[in-house]
């Protein structure tokens, strides 16, 4: 008799899949996508939602007057 595992959804903001996908910004969304890979590893049935922002995440620097600049950029991903 084979064991039935239970199938779940995570539901998280941000996931941190791939560097050149920027729907995450930091630990939270590195967290979220290690725990979806590991369930794809080990093909345990699980479902991940989340938001893909347009925009992604805020990107900053220090502008030459010293203060801290706010950019959003516009993502197109072609996958």
């Amino acid at each position: 008799m084979s064991k039935k595992l239970p199938t779940a959804a995570y539901f998280c903001m941000e996931y941190g899949l791939d560097t050149n996908f920027k729907i995450y910004s930091g630990g939270l969304g590195i967290l979220a996508g290690d725990i979806i890979k590991a369930a794809k590893d080990l093909e345990v049935p699980m479902v991940a939602i989340g938001i893909k922002w347009k925009q992604g995440y805020v990107d900053q620097y220090i502008g030459e007057d010293g203060k801290t600049v706010d950019t959003y950029r516009v993502y197109e991903y072609d996958f």
